[in-house]
């Protein structure tokens, strides 16, 4: 069951997380559930969509897109919005060419040796806490 209002929270938390601004690039991956991909397209209109069908398709995806990044040199900072492993080399590849990278990702979902070598990272659990909390203050 695609519960829509547990996906505008989380992308409420990685737009917070983030530091998003009106006008920043970003590029939303999924794998290639119809449903799950149309939900997230609705929640943040206006972003780049992208998915990939199996198990790492949607990080495939956006490996891709920091490696483009990466060589396009257009950018003076790249949010990896996933605590993935996989994403160490695209890491690397961003600041070896003096990108500022930061990481966001859910805490039971950073792998250790991406928070090390990123240097921590912001997590979402944190974020949607303090939402919680600020939502629970305002009603009260």
């Amino acid at each position: 069951m695609l519960d829509r209002t547990a996906i505008d929270d989380a992308l409420h938390a990685y737009r917070r997380a983030s530091g998003f601004r009106p006008g920043d690039q970003v590029v939303l991956a999924a794998n290639a559930d119809g449903l799950h991909a149309a939900a997230l397209h609705l929640a943040w209109p206006g972003v780049s969509h992208r998915w990939k069908a199996g198990a790492d398709g949607a990080d495939m995806e956006l490996l891709e897109v920091a490696s483009w990044a990466a060589s396009s040199r257009r950018f003076d900072r790249v949010v990896l919005g996933s605590g993935d492993r996989i994403f160490l080399a695209a890491l690397d590849e961003l600041r070896i060419r003096d990108i500022r990278v930061d990481v966001v990702s859910r805490r039971n979902a950073m792998a250790a040796a991406l928070a090390i070598r990123a240097g921590g990272a912001m997590y979402l659990d944190d974020v949607m806490r303090r939402r919680r909390r600020d939502v629970a203050a305002e009603t009260a």
